[in-house]
């Protein structure tokens, strides 16, 4: 059975992630803030942003049909604006997640409880069993997130991953 990838918690609306949402994500997606941990730039336009979002909407590509990738759009249930995106790349028994979230919005606790409604809808099945992050170690604020939400460290025997540099920090949380 596949999880619904759409629904609310108390002041979040998640939707699947399409081109459609491109506009009203632009403000979030399009900060150079956001991208700046990492060292990368955001997309150029917001017809790059709306070729991303074709992307990784249409799943995982055919070289990889073991991955399973989930794209969710993040909005404001008081005034509909579109805050960011969350993200997962299932792989077997595990999910790596990311986020990404408008800088004007981060400190309002938004991060953390989208990523406790996502992690909810990856592990609901009991397929998941391990959820992976990784994140620069600059990026205090992530780390303290990802802290809140019972993931820690792990400095060796974690799998292939694909989001991280090789100076990152790797976290892990396990469901069980």
């Amino acid at each position: 059975m596949m999880p619904v990838l759409e629904g609310k918690s108390q002041r979040l609306r998640f939707e699947p992630l399409v081109p459609r949402h491109a506009v009203s994500l632009s403000e979030a997606l399009l900060d150079p803030a956001v991208y700046a941990p990492f060292g990368k730039t955001p997309p150029k336009s917001i017809e790059a942003l709306i070729a991303l979002i074709e992307r990784w909407s249409a799943g995982s590509p055919a070289s990889c049909p073991t991955e399973r990738w989930w794209n969710i759009a993040v909005f404001s249930l008081d005034d509909n604006q579109g805050l960011g995106r969350l993200e997962a790349t299932i792989i077997d028994d595990r999910a790596e997640v990311a986020y990404l979230f408008g800088s004007k919005h981060w400190g309002n606790g938004y991060a953390l409880e989208a990523m406790r409604w996502f992690q909810d809808r990856l592990t609901e099945d009991g397929a998941v069993l391990k959820l992976w992050a990784s994140v620069t170690p600059s990026n205090e604020r992530s780390i303290r997130l990802l802290q809140r939400l019972g993931y820690g460290p792990i400095h060796s025997d974690w799998p292939d991953l694909y989001t991280y540099d090789e100076e990152d920090i790797v976290f892990c949380r396990d469901v069980t």
